[in-house]
């Protein structure tokens, strides 16, 4: 606070000194020295503030937040093979701390829904399995991380005759 009311006295002091006005030898004297003493400590706090501002930005960088996940995929399978490729649940534009997905529930086309409520943790570069229900053999989703991105995939699942589409839900965590 005291610096403040410095730095302030300095402005005053600066814009409201007479520009062409000799200096007294004593008063004058003490006064550029008061005056010295004052852009000392300005620059000192302008040092301080600079500090600050630079410890912000790398807090904000290594700062954790969070990309919510709540996505209904195509249909995997079914009379289409290339909808057996990857379905991305969501990106994220830097480093992944964790993501927390849950299956919420498995549609099978034309044949009904089947209420999951199963959860995993997807760790950097890392996948999880989460079992089918509905589907006409033993297969998982597979949830993974990959190129800033959370996907999912079906693993062993036959798609002879309907196709399987998942609802998840949760969230990504990312640092920049």
């Amino acid at each position: 606070m005291r610096l403040l009311v410095a730095a302030g006295m300095l402005l005053l002091l600066v814009s409201g000194a007479p520009a062409q006005t000799p200096p007294a030898a004593a008063g004058d004297a003490a006064r550029r020295a008061e005056i010295d003493q004052l852009r000392r400590e300005v620059d000192a706090l302008a040092k301080r503030v600079d500090a600050l501002t630079r410890a912000v930005g790398t807090m904000a960088n290594q700062m954790v937040t969070s990309v919510p996940i709540d996505l209904v995929t195509d249909y995997f399978g079914g009379g289409e093979p290339s909808s057996l490729q990857p379905k991305v649940l969501v990106n994220y534009p830097g480093n992944l701390v964790s993501a927390s997905v849950m299956l919420v529930r498995t549609e099978r086309e034309g044949a009904g829904n089947y209420v999951n409520g199963r959860s995993v943790v997807i760790s950097p570069g890392g996948s999880a399995l989460i079992p089918v229900e509905g589907a006409d053999v033993l297969c998982n989703w597979v949830v993974y991380d990959e190129a800033n991105t959370i996907k999912v995939r079906s693993d062993n699942c036959s798609y002879l005759a309907r196709g399987l589409r998942g609802h998840f839900t949760g969230a990504t965590y990312y640092r920049r």
